[in-house]
């Protein structure tokens, strides 16, 4: 039988998975190619520990990947052209 705290901590867990996932996909998306934190983040989203930490969120760890690429190449393409108009 969970009791309320049980409950509380789980949920404190869910966070914690979400922003752990979050800061790693921010990672991804806006520093440099060969910076560390975004190599190791990308790193993290082919490891175990991300597919454990999106199941905890219920989360689909394969299309998050997928829309993180995505999201990488149009934001790598706005960035050249906002550097080409200025």
């Amino acid at each position: 039988m969970s009791t309320v705290v049980d409950t509380v901590e789980f949920i404190g867990y869910k966070k914690l998975a979400a922003a752990i996932i979050r800061l790693a996909a921010i990672d991804v998306l806006m520093l440099p190619e060969r910076h560390a934190y975004r190599i190791n983040a990308e790193e993290f989203f082919e490891s175990e520990w991300f597919y454990g930490l999106a199941d905890l969120i219920d989360l689909d760890p394969d299309c998050l990947r997928d829309k993180l690429l995505d999201n990488k190449t149009s934001y790598k393409r706005r960035e050249r052209r906002e550097t080409a108009i200025a």
